[in-house]
C-alpha cells in the first residue's frame, strides 16, 4: 500500500503573528485519542496569546472538523498550552491517520481585537496497518509519514516495533529509511507467537521529540461486533442478551433507542441492529398512554418533583402525589400580629394589580411567569430546568460594548440600546438574551428558588440522558447522541426527546456576533473570574461539548435556570 498525495492546504499571510509550530504526535491510546504537541508560545512583538484554532483532516486532505477546536490557556492556572488531546468521541486514531493545521490567535490590545497568524504546516499522526501476509505466519505492515501532506521528509528513520509477549517490552524488528510516502515491512514472527501487536516510532524533524503511532493488533482486526474471530456478525443470534432489563433505567428499550440509536453498549450488554434479540420491544404496540415507555416496563408512581413522595423511577403518574400543606387559620392576617385590622387591608391594596411571579408554576412541567415572560419548564432526571433560554434584559448593549467586571446584556445582531426595541426582535423571541459572565451571575436572571446551573448540575443532566459518569467528567466533546436529544426539533436539527429544547443562539465576542443557527453555548458558572465552564451544542455534532478555557468572561453566551 502506498499513498500518492498532493497538499490541499493553503497558507495565508494576513498578519505578522507567528504561527503555531507543530512538533510531534504521540500517545495514541486504546480509546483512539492522540496527542498533538507544538512549541511553547513566544511573543515576537509584545502580542498576547489568546488561543490556537486547530483543524483536523484525513490523510487525503478531507476536512473532518466542521468547526475548529479552540485551545486557550489552562483553566485556573493561566499556563500556556503546548499540546491538545484529540477527542476519540469525534476521531479515532486507531482507525486512520489524522492530519492537523492551526492558526494562532493573538492580540496587541488585551483581546479587544484579534490577530490571526498564517496557517501552520500540516502534521499527521502515524497510523500503522497490519494484515495477514501471503506466506505462512507472515504479517504485512504499512504506515504513513507524519510529513505526508506537508511534503517534508525531515524526520529520522522509522523504527518498527513488536510487543514481546513474554517480556512485555517493545522489540525493534526493523529500521526503515524516512520517506514522505511512509514505509512497509513484512514480518514473520513464527508459529509460536500468539501476540501480534506492532507500532512505529520516528524522531521528529526537531531531532528531539518522537512521533509514535497507534498500536495495531492483528487479532483485533479480525474480530466482528460479536467478538468472534473472523466472524461476520451473524453469531449475534446466540451471543446477544435480551436488553430490556439493561435499559430499564432510561424507561425501557424504546427510550434507549430514541436516545442512543440501536447500536451501543449499556452495562456491558450489546444493543445492536445485528442482534435479533436486541430491542425486541422497540417500537412496541402496547403503549396505552403513548409516552414512549412500553406498558410491560411502565413504572407507576408520583412524578411531581415537589411532592413529598416523588418517585424518580416512575415513568407514569398514578395520582398518588402528596404535598406538604402549611395550616393558616387566619389568612387575612397579612402582618401576622393575630388581628385582622386596617394595616392588613392597606397591605393588600398596595399589591393590587401586580401579576405575581410563579403563579402558574406548581410542579415541574408547569409554566412559570417571571419578569413579564412565561417560561416552559421540564423535568430531566431529578432536576427541573427552564425549557428555554433566559430573557432577563434590564439593559441592552451593542456588541462593541464589553466588560470583564460589569454586567452587559445583548440580543443577537441588535446594535442599539433600547430594551423595548431589542425585545421586539425575532432573535430575542427565538434565542433569548446573551449574557457576559458578570451578567449571568446577577440575582435577577432567575426567579426566586431558581439559579443558573453549575457544571455539576449540567453533568447530572448529561448522565440522566445516558452519558457515562466517566465521559461526563471529561473535557471536550463527550457522549453519543445526548446533544441530539437536547437540540430543538422545531428550530434546529435535533429530536428534543429530553425536552431541553436547545436553540442555536450563537455568542458575542469583541468582534461581533457569531454562529447563530449553528451553535448554542450556555454558561455553567465556576468560581473563576477569568473563565467559566460552558456547554455547547453544535449543528454538525450529536454529542455535548464541555469546555473551560475557551470563552473568557467578556464573551456573552446563553443561560438557563434550574430549580433549587
Amino acid at each position: 500500500m502506498r499513498y500518492f498525495l498532493t497538499s490541499l492546504f493553503c497558507v495565508f499571510t494576513l498578519t505578522l503573528t507567528a504561527q503555531p509550530n507543530f512538533s510531534h504526535v504521540n500517545n495514541v491510546n486504546a480509546a483512539g485519542n492522540a496527542t498533538l504537541y507544538w512549541d511553547v508560545f513566544s511573543s515576537v512583538g509584545g502580542e498576547e496569546f489568546i488561543r490556537n484554532e486547530i483543524q483536523v483532516y484525513d490523510i487525503p486532505g478531507v476536512l473532518l472538523s466542521p468547526a475548529p477546536h479552540l485551545v486557550g490557556p489552562g483553566p485556573g492556572t493561566g499556563m500556556l498550552p503546548t499540546g491538545w488531546v484529540m477527542p476519540s468521541f469525534l476521531y479515532n486514531a486507531n482507525a486512520e491517520a489524522h492530519c492537523f493545521t492551526a492558526v494562532q490567535i493573538t492580540s496587541m490590545n488585551g483581546g479587544t481585537t484579534d490577530d490571526i497568524s498564517p496557517t501552520s504546516p500540516t502534521l499527521c499522526s502515524i497510523h500503522v496497518y497490519a494484515s495477514i501476509g501471503a506466506g505462512v505466519d507472515e504479517v504485512d505492515l504499512v504506515w504513513n509519514s507524519p510529513y505526508a501532506v506537508s511534503g517534508e521528509s525531515a524526520g529520522g528513520d522509522f523504527f518498527l516495533e513488536r510487543l514481546n509477549e513474554f517480556t512485555a517490552v517493545w522489540d525493534t524488528i526493523a529500521s526503515i529509511t524516512d520517506s514522505q510516502l511512509g514505509g512497509s515491512f513484512t514480518d514473520n514472527p513464527g508459529p509460536n507467537v500468539s501476540v501480534n501487536i506492532y507500532r512505529v516510532r520516528q524522531t521528529a524533524s526537531n531531532g528531539i521529540d518522537v512521533h509514535e503511532s497507534n498500536s495495531t493488533d492483528l487479532l483485533a482486526l479480525e474480530v466482528d461486533i460479536c467478538g468472534v474471530l473472523g466472524g461476520d456478525g451473524s453469531s449475534c443470534v446466540q451471543a446477544c442478551l435480551d436488553d430490556d432489563d439493561a435499559v430499564s433505567a432510561v424507561g425501557g428499550c424504546f427510550n434507549a433507542v430514541d436516545l442512543f440509536g440501536c447500536s451501543f453498549y449499556w452495562d456491558d450488554v450489546l444493543i445492536s441492529e445485528l442482534c435479533p434479540e436486541s430491542c425486541d420491544n422497540c417500537p412496541c404496540d402496547n403503549d396505552v398512554n403513548d409516552n414512549g415507555v412500553c406498558d410491560d416496563v411502565e413504572v407507576f408512581g408520583c412524578t411531581y418533583l415537589d411532592a413529598v413522595n416523588y418517585n424518580s423511577f416512575a415513568t407514569a403518574d398514578n395520582g398518588s402525589c402528596e404535598f406538604e400543606v402549611t395550616d393558616n387559620f387566619c389568612p387575612a392576617d397579612l402582618d401576622g400580629n393575630g388581628v385582622v385590622a386596617t394595616q392588613d387591608l392597606l397591605s393588600f391594596l398596595s399589591l393590587f394589580g401586580i401579576i405575581c411571579d410563579n403563579t402558574l408554576f406548581q410542579n415541574c412541567g408547569d409554566q412559570l411567569y417571571y419578569q413579564g415572560y412565561t417560561y416552559s419548564t421540564v423535568l430531566i432526571g431529578e432536576q427541573c430546568w427552564f425549557a428555554e433560554n433566559c430573557r432577563y434584559l434590564p439593559t441592552v448593549s451593542s456588541y462593541q460594548t464589553g466588560s470583564e467586571d460589569e454586567p452587559v446584556y445583548y440580543v443577537y445582531d441588535y446594535t442599539g440600546y433600547d430594551v423595548n426595541e431589542a425585545e421586539s426582535t425575532e432573535n430575542y423571541d427565538s434565542y433569548g438574551v446573551l449574557y457576559n459572565y458578570p451578567a449571568v451571575m446577577t440575582d435577577g436572571i432567575c426567579p426566586s428558588g431558581w439559579h443558573v446551573p453549575s457544571d455539576d448540575e449540567w453533568i447530572n443532566l448529561e448522565i440522566s440522558l445516558g452519558m457515562s459518569e466517566a465521559e461526563a467528567n471529561n473535557f471536550g466533546w463527550r457522549g453519543t447522541n445526548q446533544g441530539y436529544s437536547m437540540k430543538s426539533n422545531s428550530v434546529w436539527n435535533g429530536s428534543n426527546s429530553s425536552g431541553f429544547n436547545g436553540v442555536p443562539g450563537g455568542y458575542r465576542s469583541s468582534n461581533g456576533f457569531f454562529n447563530d443557527g449553528t451553535s448554542g453555548i450556555w454558561w455553567a458558572p465556576s468560581e473563576s473570574t477569568t473563565y467559566s465552564w460552558t456547554r455547547e451544542l453544535y449543528y454538525y455534532f450529536d454529542n455535548v461539548l464541555r469546555d473551560y478555557n475557551v470563552h473568557p468572561v467578556v464573551f456573552a453566551l446563553s443561560a438557563r435556570c434550574i430549580k433549587h
